[in-house]
């Protein structure tokens, strides 16, 4: 199966949240981008899919970001998928 960009991107963006989470400390945007490698602006406009979908809680403020809103192992790459570019037929 190929993915579109906005699926991998949204991939990656919830694995660095994954990887930087120590479950108090949001994940900011600038960080995800920075280590993930991926332009801010686009993840913005992941993050509302993502937080739509209940995959992610944004919290705001100067040290704002974001928590997974479940452990990762419990988070289904479908789920990503699907926040990010909608329904998946197959």
């Amino acid at each position: 199966m190929k993915l579109s960009s906005r699926a991998r991107y949204a991939l990656r963006f919830m694995l660095e949240i994954a990887k930087h989470s120590d479950g108090i400390t949001p994940v900011s945007l600038s960080l995800a981008a920075k280590t993930g490698g991926m332009p801010r602006r686009y993840l913005e406009q992941l993050a509302i899919g993502l937080k739509s979908a209940g995959l992610v809680r944004g919290v705001s403020g100067k040290v704002g970001g974001y928590h997974l809103t479940r452990p990762p192992a419990e988070i289904r790459i479908g789920d990503i998928v699907q926040a990010a570019i909608g329904p998946v037929s197959g």
